[in-house]
């Protein structure tokens, strides 16, 4: 996915040479359906809710 001007834009039919591996891994065909659907399953009218996730920490002094 790569947004532009305020537009988006997506292309189907990545293959296994989009995704980062290590040596010898490889990536499964439902990983790459999965990859494939999540876009369109998250975007458009009342499929996004914005969110702000907040935490509190504290520095342990030793």
């Amino acid at each position: 996915m790569c947004k532009s001007g305020g537009v988006t834009f997506t292309e189907s039919g990545g293959t296994a040479a989009a995704f980062v591996t290590g040596p010898g891994e490889d990536i499964s065909q439902s990983t790459r359906d999965w990859v494939e659907g999540y876009v369109p399953a998250q975007i458009g009218p009342g499929r996004y809710t914005a969110h702000v996730t907040l935490g509190f920490a504290t520095l342990d002094p030793h």
